[in-house]
């Protein structure tokens, strides 16, 4: 912001269709100095049962609610506050759960054939010590930034892909993924897509990256269409702040500032369900005119 001020941070989970994104459920995420301070946690009327989470451990924590609420869904999509954590993705992949997220430019991977020849290697013999408890640095394969094994693809793998149109014509960028090992350190997981995002040539903007642990047989469109289902989020923020005063909480009570984020949910859910059917909605990996979900806001149903 530039500057101090107060406010709340909210985790928040959604179900998110092409169009529209629907609150599902969220939670006030509390700094660790709040959760030690007992006369301040008694003044908000803070739950004793409380500990600290951080907001990667809410979100995890969120969507287990979600599954046991029975809320149909697919994968899990964030943002990079939540993708840079790699307890928020173990955590995922313990759930068995599918997801694409944003990540920063120094995610780090490998290259499967790097991890493989690295395994056929043969370290020397220990005679003595301590059983060794990480792989010797013979097994282990190169350690890769994201952005340094994106920019090393041919020009020909970028491919442009239009996924939806935006307010002056249609979104078109390109995209190239790679398939890769997330890693840290001298740890290697499970194989997962590695996504780049770059201007067309000749245009302005930043590039941008994604990680994703969905099948060898994912279409890059499909991995394009999934990371880019964010801006209905961000759309109904920006509805619940413009339509239902998501932003104009002005009580200082843990529980109070719960009901008013559940009231302001229930809200815009009434609002959403005003908003006409879509019919034959399209997704579209060329550049052409696709349909777009901007306009209108909320019309009532005829």
């Amino acid at each position: 912001m530039g500057k101090t001020a107060n406010g709340q941070v909210v985790v928040t989970t959604h179900y998110v269709d092409p169009y529209y994104a629907w609150h599902v459920n969220g939670r006030l995420y509390l700094p660790e100095t709040w959760t030690q301070d007992n006369e301040r946690r008694r003044r908000a009327g803070i739950p004793e049962a409380l500990t600290f989470e951080t907001k990667p451990e809410i979100a995890l924590a969120l969507t287990d609610e979600a599954r046991e609420a029975g809320v149909p869904f697919q994968l899990v999509v964030a943002d990079s506050s939540y993708g840079d954590y790699p307890t928020f993705l173990a955590g995922l992949e313990a759930r068995e759960l599918s997801y694409v997220v944003c990540v920063a430019c120094d995610f780090g991977v490998r290259l499967p054939a790097e991890v493989e020849a690295a395994a056929q290697q043969t370290p020397p013999v220990k005679k003595r010590g301590r059983p060794r408890k990480h792989p010797h640095p013979a097994q282990v394969a190169p350690l890769h930034r994201a952005d340094r094994v994106l920019a090393s693809q041919a020009e020909e793998a970028w491919q442009p892909i239009t996924w939806r149109m935006g307010a002056e014509g249609p979104l078109t960028k390109q995209f190239v993924a790679v398939r890769a090992h997330r890693a840290i350190g001298d740890w290697t997981g499970r194989q997962g897509w590695l996504v780049g995002e770059r201007p067309l040539p000749g245009k302005e903007g930043e590039r941008k990256f994604y990680w994703s642990d969905l099948p060898a047989t994912t279409p890059l469109a499909r991995l394009v269409e999934v990371v880019h289902r964010r801006p209905s989020i961000e759309r109904g923020y920006q509805d619940g702040k413009g339509f239902t005063g998501l932003d104009a909480y002005p009580a200082r009570k843990w529980t109070s500032f719960h009901h008013h984020f559940v009231i302001d949910l229930l809200v815009l859910s009434w609002l959403a369900l005003q908003r006409p059917a879509v019919e034959n909605p399209v997704v579209c990996v060329e550049p052409q005119a696709v349909q777009s979900p901007d306009e209108p806001l909320f019309p009532l149903r005829t």
